[in-house]
């Protein structure tokens, strides 16, 4: 299902540029899709991970940072029974998410610079359970991965376009304007060669396939976050990760609740609009795992007391962690 979900837009691309190359000859459409794989799949899979000085990549923690982040990155890798050498820790200076879980090179955590000086160490636990429950659960990361690199490569010379129109002199809302016509003209643009080359049945079906892509990539993204979520709550973060929210976005504007509480079908009916709609506040996200999980164990232990120091945890009679998977 993932690899349906990832490939019609890049599958659409992919013939535009034969068709395009095959109006000089048959094996200069071929070259050209080949060329345009071959560079998706290098950039892939060939991104530098360490040791560059760009801000927005990873690099080794330093040794006040080292001393910071070891005893919490020990802690979480013990509760969760993995051998340290298995993901790898990293911080990274651009601003932004506070951390990144990036499964290439065998899965780094990317804690940022900010996050090493601002958390505590209770965050730090539950920032780094978040992240290695993005590396344990997250599903189709290689082949979204590669889908998005292919499309990218494709409308690189229109964000090229789009980028000099913003920097010309006149105010934001025009750029904003004119970026937007400009893409819906080169939405109007394929559409129009899919239908001249390929028939009005294959155009509908490649946008009906991109509207799909669209939803389908969303819905699996919220998945892994909702996944990653559940890993921090059931080590017992919960309140830590809480704790950065309420920090960190305080007055963001919260969605409609998640409705797990409510039958399959209505679950079923109203998986689309969720999809649709804007990204769930992640605190929503956590009082729905927290509630999910104490209806599933009626009958559990309470555990007092916990490494961060007065937080608890809730263990089944099993001593397992309930997931709440089927």
């Amino acid at each position: 299902m993932m690899l349906l979900v990832a490939w019609p837009i890049p599958l659409m691309v992919g013939l535009l540029l034969f068709r395009v190359g095959a109006l000089l000859d048959r094996w200069v459409g071929f070259g050209l899709v080949g060329v345009w794989l071959s560079f998706g799949l290098l950039i892939q899979l060939a991104k530098p991970i360490l040791g560059t000085g760009d801000p927005r990549m990873p690099r080794t923690p330093t040794p006040e940072e080292a001393a910071v982040l070891a005893p919490a990155w020990s802690d979480v890798v013990e509760t969760l029974g993995i051998d340290e050498s298995v993901y790898h820790l990293a911080v990274r200076d651009k601003q932004g998410s506070d951390g990144v879980a990036d499964h290439r090179g065998g899965g780094f955590v990317m804690i940022s610079a900010a996050a090493v000086h601002e958390f505590s160490p209770a965050e730090l636990r539950a920032l780094m359970s978040h992240e290695i429950g993005h590396l344990i659960g997250d599903g189709g990361t290689i082949v979204f991965g590669l889908s998005w690199e292919l499309t990218d490569l494709a409308r690189q010379p229109f964000t090229i376009v789009q980028r000099a129109v913003f920097r010309i002199g006149w105010p934001e809302w025009i750029g904003h304007i004119v970026t937007t016509l400009l893409w819906l003209g080169l939405y109007a643009a394929f559409g129009a060669l899919l239908n001249h080359w390929f028939g009005p049945l294959a155009t509908i079906g490649f946008a009906v396939g991109a509207l799909v892509q669209g939803i389908g990539i969303n819905g699996i993204r919220r998945r892994n976050q909702l996944n990653a979520d559940r890993i921090a709550v059931d080590l017992g973060h919960g309140p830590s990760a809480r704790a950065i929210l309420d920090r960190r976005m305080r007055y963001d504007r919260l969605s409609p609740p998640m409705i797990w509480s409510q039958p399959p079908a209505l679950r079923a009916s109203a998986f689309l609009l969720r999809n649709l709609g804007p990204e769930p506040f992640q605190g929503v996200r956590l009082l729905a795992i927290d509630k999910r999980l104490h209806a599933r164990t009626p009958r559990c232990l309470t555990r007092s007391g916990s490494r961060e120091g007065g937080e608890t945890g809730e263990i089944p009679p099993s001593g397992l962690p309930d997931l709440g998977g089927s």
